[in-house]
């Protein structure tokens, strides 16, 4: 059986690549598999994980509200004691 040259050149050149591009998926493959110690996703990905928020006010910014509402009005009675005074 004879073989043509480039055929042989050709065969020489893939093998090696084949056998390179083998390893790397193998590798690739141990990489995606956890063991027996290890966690697929870590903790903080797990769609699982529940997180513990403490009750309070749904609305954070009662205090700053609070707060607006009383200079609304002592602002009205400002307002109301000078007209009253101009009169």
């Amino acid at each position: 059986m004879k073989f043509n040259q480039p055929i042989v050149v050709l065969l020489g050149c893939l093998l090696p690549l084949a056998i390179i591009a083998t390893l790397i998926d193998q590798r690739s493959n141990q990489s995606s598999h956890p063991t027996s110690n290890q966690q697929l996703f870590p903790a903080q990905h797990n769609p699982d994980d529940v997180q513990y928020f403490p009750a309070g006010p749904e609305f954070l910014l009662s205090k700053q509200v609070q707060a607006f509402e009383q200079y609304r009005k002592d602002r009205q009675a400002d307002i109301q004691s000078s007209s009253s005074d101009s009169h």
